[in-house]
């Protein structure tokens, strides 16, 4: 239940999400899940602020520009990192969104990364990693 990209439900039972997020079903990565954009109602999860959503065809896959020419690569390359920098949150962003030269693809497992990130800070009453005032 839940809409397509306006807020989408999880069951929370026995310490586990008991299936896949609506949005992700119909090819659709959040890119910013966080503490702020994960309510919490009973034992319902819902997932808000899809403001830095991206389709399926829109990932940064890099196989798919290798037969672009390099100004228009770099171009695209540069479009995407500047987007995460603006429009995701440093503390949750996996690696690939954050090293270009990884040369990793910026896809749904950005979510898993997050989503990782997120119970890590329930699970510990804080975060593992730098805040983000500590990367400036």
């Amino acid at each position: 239940q839940g809409s397509t990209l306006g807020t989408c439900n999880f069951k929370y039972n026995e310490g586990r999400l008991r299936r896949r997020p609506i949005y992700a079903s119909i090819g659709v990565s959040h890119r910013d899940l966080k503490v702020e954009n994960i309510l919490l109602k009973n034992t319902k999860f819902k997932i808000a602020d899809f403001g830095s959503a991206e389709t399926s065809e829109n990932f940064l896959i890099w196989e798919n520009m290798k037969h672009l020419p390099q100004i228009e690569r770099n171009k695209q390359i540069n479009n995407n990192f500047d987007f995460f920098e603006a429009n995701t949150t440093l503390m949750y962003r996996p690696p690939e969104m954050i090293d270009r030269y990884l040369k990793y693809n910026v896809e749904f497992s950005a979510d898993i990364w997050m989503m990782a990130v997120y119970c890590s800070r329930f699970a510990m009453q804080g975060s593992r990693f730098r805040t983000q005032a500590c990367w400036r």
